[in-house]
């Protein structure tokens, strides 16, 4: 049977592209989403006020630890017709973070990252996301890896990067999975492990982690199951997330399994693709 030309073809299992390829594919995946409108609150507040009405500010003026991380969340996605302004944001979040609020930790390491409202300043950056992920923080706990494994505003340390994207992993962080697999790919920080890759990159891509997804289709097309490797593509091709490193690689490689599988076939991967798409989405 003819192989697919493009790009999978005579690549090993989960070398399926460049190991830097996947690094940057997850790279960018650094801080969770912007907060919007809805449940921006947190779980422990029981909010009286709105954060942006008189008495809101007045509350986080006076040192209310959930008012402060709440305006924090205003002024850094722009919400509530209020302009967007991460220094603002920056120093709210401090606030929060200086009593202990996990998320605000979290955003204020990201914002040092990133430079956002703030110097950049990754040893900054550093000791926020540790606050948080020592307080058992998942994305802060992933955060706190890719500084390790990039050496920023700490040593480069493959263990410590792998210790922290496990803890993030084992608790069902998708990033953090993503990344784990990584390093068992190319062995850093771990033994090689093609099978402890594909483990935990078959986890992040099950929680729609779309490069991950195309991994997995990947590892289909090496073991010559066409159906269930269209399956995964079709996932990430639907997803529309062009920002995905992976995503063109997606797209490229699903038709070309179009011109190597029957309709039947086709349709076939089609409804496993529906299938596989109602777990994600019900497990999400």
């Amino acid at each position: 049977m003819k192989q697919p030309s493009k790009p999978f073809s005579n690549l090993r299992l989960l070398g399926l592209v460049p190991f830097a390829l996947i690094l940057t594919a997850c790279s960018a995946e650094n801080e969770p989403a912007e907060a919007d409108d809805a449940g921006m609150f947190p779980d422990n507040a029981a909010p009286v006020a709105h954060p942006t009405s008189q008495e809101g500010r007045r509350m986080a003026a006076e040192g209310d630890a959930d008012y402060q991380y709440m305006l924090g969340l205003v002024y850094d996605g722009g919400l509530f017709e209020i302009t967007e302004d991460y220094a603002e944001a920056a120093r709210w979040y401090r606030l929060a973070a200086d009593q202990g609020i996990t998320d605000a930790q979290r955003r204020l390491g990201g914002m040092f990252a990133l430079g956002e409202g703030v110097t950049q300043d990754y040893a900054e950056s550093v000791k926020w996301y540790r606050l948080a992920a020592d307080q058992g923080d998942a994305a802060s706990q992933y955060s706190l890896g890719l500084r390790y494994m990039n050496g920023q505003g700490v040593p480069q340390n493959d263990l410590e990067a792998v210790k922290w994207f496990r803890l993030a992993a084992n608790q069902g962080y998708a990033q953090g999975q993503a990344f784990l697999a990584s390093m068992y790919s190319g062995g850093r920080g771990v033994p090689q492990d093609d099978i402890e890759a594909l483990k935990w990159t078959k986890l992040a891509a099950e929680q729609g982690h779309v490069n991950s997804q195309v991994i997995v289709g990947g590892s289909y097309v090496n073991s010559q199951d066409f159906v269930a490797a269209y399956a995964w593509l079709d996932i990430a091709v639907a997803s529309e997330d062009e920002s995905a490193a992976l995503f063109v690689t997606a797209l490229e490689t699903r038709s070309d399994l179009e011109g190597l599988m029957t309709p039947a076939q086709i349709a076939e991967a089609q409804q496993l693709s529906t299938e596989i798409f109602e777990r994600i989405q019900q497990g999400n």
